[in-house]
């Protein structure tokens, strides 16, 4: 069988199982999204990049290098308490079937503008030419005075235990009560400081959201996807390398009330070889 997915887009079905892309010359699988089986989600691509991560194993951080060890290494940086960065306190383990982790804004000792992030740090490996898949499930637990974003950003993303500000170029989703004003998640396009492309999508869901985004074959259109529902696509995308980034935020004036959280499980990322 032979199947494009860079004609498919948003609003297309997609067939599910193995598939030959003739313009990329790989095989690929694709499986059925479990919000819409009618729709299904790039899982391998062979040959391929094929990143993956369920954060199933035991959180250990590595002090020396601030990092996050699961299957993965990820770094991890932000604010805990105004002043240092994150410690074991905020990654904890879910203990749910299929794994993730919870990333957690402490109330104890908190204080305004406290976030936690993780990414790959210096390796900005992604790019939009090379066609990228990026799908995760995660749940943006709490609705007031927070921020979660997750998707791909450039180097811009703050370092360190700098105040949070969001990157310059990127896509990806987010919840924002402080920059925009309400408790709606969104898919931003962001280019230069500014965003490019924003489709509000309403109330975060209660519990996990399956989240896609993908790039066309010709590394021009950018398609978004949650919960296996079409949202939109665009056309002018960064030209910056990228690495996967996932935060949470206090927006709050002082601590949180209770700990605020964000759930990862099942990060995929697929880009063209090499």
């Amino acid at each position: 069988m032979t199947f494009l997915h860079n004609k498919g887009g948003a609003g297309s079905r997609r067939p599910a199982g193995y598939v030959w892309n003739p313009n990329k010359t790989r095989m690929e699988l694709w499986v059925p999204c479990s919000s819409d089986p009618s729709r299904s989600i790039l899982r391998r691509a062979h040959p391929g990049r094929n990143w993956t991560e369920s954060f199933v194993a035991p959180v250990v951080i590595a002090p020396g290098t601030l990092g996050l060890v699961m299957e993965r290494m990820w770094a991890i940086n932000g604010r805990k308490g105004g002043a240092v960065s994150p410690d074991q306190a905020n990654y904890i383990n879910t203990g749910e079937v299929s794994g993730g982790i919870y990333m957690r804004v402490l109330s104890a000792g908190g204080q305004a503008g406290d976030y936690n992030a993780i990414h790959w740090d210096g390796s900005y490996a992604i790019s939009v030419s090379k066609s990228p898949h990026l799908h995760a499930s995660v749940d943006f637990v709490n609705n007031a005075d927070v921020a979660y974003i997750a998707g791909i950003v450039d180097n811009t993303k703050s370092a360190g235990t700098n105040a949070f500000a969001l990157p310059n170029n990127g896509i990806y989703f987010i919840l924002d009560t402080q920059t925009y004003g309400d408790a709606n998640v969104r898919f931003v396009v962001r280019l230069a400081g500014a965003d490019a492309y924003v489709v509000n999508l309403g109330p975060a869901p209660v519990g996990y959201s399956s989240g896609y985004i993908f790039v066309d074959d010709g590394g021009t259109t950018v398609y978004a996807e949650l919960n296996g529902v079409p949202i939109g696509s665009y056309g002018t995308l960064p030209a910056q390398q990228m690495t996967p980034y996932a935060a949470i935020v206090n927006r709050g004036v002082g601590a949180p009330p209770a700990d605020l959280d964000l759930k990862i499980r099942d990060l995929t990322i697929i880009q063209e070889y090499p």
